[in-house]
């Protein structure tokens, strides 16, 4: 009996992070499980090297759980005992993690407890064991677990959602308050414990220094094959995009029902082709339509499908057969093959009269009942919604998107990255995976990408630096410190200083050098500060395949040939301006100064004659500001 016992204190003391992974592999032996230790190693660094405050990014829809429920079996294994899982204040959300995800693993060796379950628990019996509480960004909430919570020891908070909520949003109003009270209940809560947040947003919580974060200690984490993320969807290069799926625009002054009506008749002839002619069993889809914030216009939207329908379902044949050729002629536009136009009429004919749900993700009662909308539970089955959309759940099965929830002036990057619920492992459906959006809405937020993912590269470098467009900005205004954050209004990004050699010189002059040896002879022997490898990379991902002498614009003088641009030569300027190779006011090349208008970037070496010293200045082809965080560069 004695062995037995030993022998079960000796398993209770293996690794629950060892169980973890054989767990992983078992279930899952194609992917590859460095994608998820990688991080987890990075973020225990952090820790051992007590790093109070950072942020865990991965791209929307990508993973981001597994790595979280991984990381609890390694933190209780390093000895942490209180462990919180935050997230956003929707209990759809919190479900679906919850239940689907945390309480069904068993490598915890502690049962996962909602926070409302542990706030009933007896008092005497909370200490000297382990917990993992589930909680929401909830005030009342929050008060409550502060208190009950107190005398818990070696706690570590895991912020989901991390930019939702959690950062100070009063810090940059001009009446100055007191910062948020969710802000407040959360450094409580963490006390004197470790903080980490989670999102696919940052850029928030780096401009609000939500935390006190450190930025130079972000951890990334990349998403596994398969994945279809913001290089599938927004790729640098749109001539890309029909490869990948279907994107539908709408002019911007629409008549809005009768584009909608047409979405969903392709939609029903997607559905139908895929498992008539692409599945080897039958499977359910989604279409999810997101038109507004607004409860009153799910409503009208969710009358417009009720509207066909009802028409497929009921005995008014003149309405039934115009309903029937509507669609059969939406059928013939995405599917030429005569063959298939039969098969799949009968399919819809057939199942959306008895296999069709409509879900309204904000509906004001009973929302929990709504989490079987996230897994397509009928043939044919429609999502509404509108912030219940924007955040964290995940849809499966999603055929279709129909997206037109626009704003008057720029969109928030934090807000319109997240609300890309599309985004995830689709592959399956390629083509056929289509997504309607009127254009002025579509060109707004690939512009927003466009810049999110300039602004990682440079975070992914060490020295964040946030890019703000005319048509988006990477984070609200009263959420930016602007006591510390300052905007370089010229769109362009400069690096650190090196010494100039006449083989430098001689090099970045030579216009049949390609421009990218050059960036990366910078790079190699002058430094990652010069030219960040980052930039490089991005570059490359950017470009791709084409020809780097069209989309590299690497420009020196046109006086003087065989030299670099001299910031000397540049009218007012201050001494100092001339010695740090800088300006407050725009050194970005004018229209006349560019070589290539048209190029993916611009690449302009200012050298100091006097000093013998250059800086490169770097600017993409797009209007655009970068907002940089000062304590980190005074610190």
């Amino acid at each position: 009996m004695t062995d037995l016992i030993d022998k079960l204190l000796q398993n209770n003391n293996s690794s629950r992070y060892q169980d973890w992974e054989n767990d992983y592999k078992s279930k899952f032996p194609l992917r590859d499980i460095s994608l998820v230790k990688k991080p987890i190693e990075e973020i225990v660094l952090n820790l051992n090297n007590e790093t109070k405050s950072f942020v865990v990014y991965g791209e929307p829809q990508s993973g981001k759980t597994e790595t979280m429920i991984a990381l609890c079996c390694k933190l209780f294994d390093l000895g942490f005992n209180t462990i919180f899982v935050l997230m956003h204040d929707i209990k759809t959300l919190q479900k679906q993690n919850f239940q689907d995800r945390f309480a069904l693993n068993e490598n915890f060796r502690v049962s996962p407890i909602l926070a409302e379950e542990f706030l009933q628990t007896d008092p005497k019996t909370r200490s000297n064991r382990n917990w993992l509480i589930f909680g929401r960004k909830n005030s009342s909430q929050l008060e409550k677990l502060i208190h009950e919570t107190r005398m818990l020891t070696k706690r570590v908070v895991l912020d989901d959602e991390a930019d939702y909520a959690t950062p100070d949003s009063n810090i940059g109003k001009k009446r100055k308050t007191d910062p948020t009270r969710i802000n407040q209940h959360m450094q409580s809560l963490v006390g004197d414990g470790f903080y980490i947040g989670v999102t696919a947003t940052p850029g928030r919580l780096d401009l609000n220094n939500t935390l006190f974060n450190d930025a130079q200690k972000w951890v990334y984490c990349e998403p596994g094959e398969g994945y279809t993320g913001v290089n599938y969807f927004f790729p640098e290069d749109q001539s890309q995009i029909p490869k990948n799926y279907t994107l539908t625009l709408l002019p911007s002054e629409i008549s809005y029902k009768s584009h909608l009506q047409k979405a969903i008749y392709r939609f029903m002839a997607r559905n139908a082709h895929q498992n008539l002619f692409v599945n080897e069993s039958k499977k359910n889809y989604s279409m999810v339509i997101h038109t507004h914030y607004k409860i009153d216009y799910h409503k009208q939207d969710k009358d417009t499908v009720n509207e066909i329908i009802s028409t497929l379902q009921g005995g008014d044949d003149q309405k039934l057969r115009t309903l029937l050729e509507k669609i059969l002629s939406e059928t013939k536009i995405i599917f030429p093959n005569q063959d298939h136009h039969e098969p799949i009429m009968e399919f819809i004919y057939n199942n959306a009269r008895s296999s069709t749900q409509l879900f309204t993700l904000n509906s004001k009662n009973d929302i929990n009942d709504n989490i079987i909308a996230l897994k397509a539970p009928s043939t044919f089955t429609f999502v509404f919604g509108g912030n219940t959309l924007s955040r964290g759940v995940t849809f499966e099965n999603m055929l279709a998107f129909y997206f037109s929830r626009s704003v008057k002036n720029a969109l928030q990057q934090n807000t319109y990255v997240q609300i890309a619920r599309h985004f995830g492992y689709r592959q399956d459906t390629g083509k056929q995976f289509e997504l309607t959006i009127p254009e002025d809405i579509w060109q707004k937020w690939y512009v927003c990408f466009s810049c999110h993912e300039m602004s990682l590269d440079f975070a992914k470098s060490g020295d964040p630096v946030w890019v703000k467009h005319k048509f988006t900005n990477p984070a609200d205004s009263s959420s930016i410190d602007k006591e510390n954050i300052v905007v370089d209004s010229d769109g362009t990004m400069s690096f650190a200083k090196f010494s100039l050699t006449p083989e430098i010189e001689d090099l970045l002059s030579d216009n049949l050098v390609n421009p990218m040896e050059k960036l990366n002879y910078i790079n190699t022997n002058c430094g990652d500060k010069a030219f960040p490898r980052r930039v490089i990379d991005s570059i490359k991902k950017n470009i791709g395949s084409s020809d780097a002498f069209k989309k590299v614009d690497i420009i020196v003088s046109k006086r003087r040939k065989g030299e670099l641009r001299d910031i000397i030569d540049q009218k007012a300027m201050t001494s100092e301006e001339r010695r740090e190779i800088r300006r407050a006011r725009s050194l970005a090349p004018g229209t006349s100064e560019k070589n290539i208008l048209d190029a993916y970037c611009y690449v302009v070496p200012y050298k100091n004659s006097e000093t013998n010293e250059v800086r490169i200045h770097f600017t993409k082809n797009k209007p655009i500001k970068f907002l940089k965080n000062l304590i980190r560069k005074t610190n």
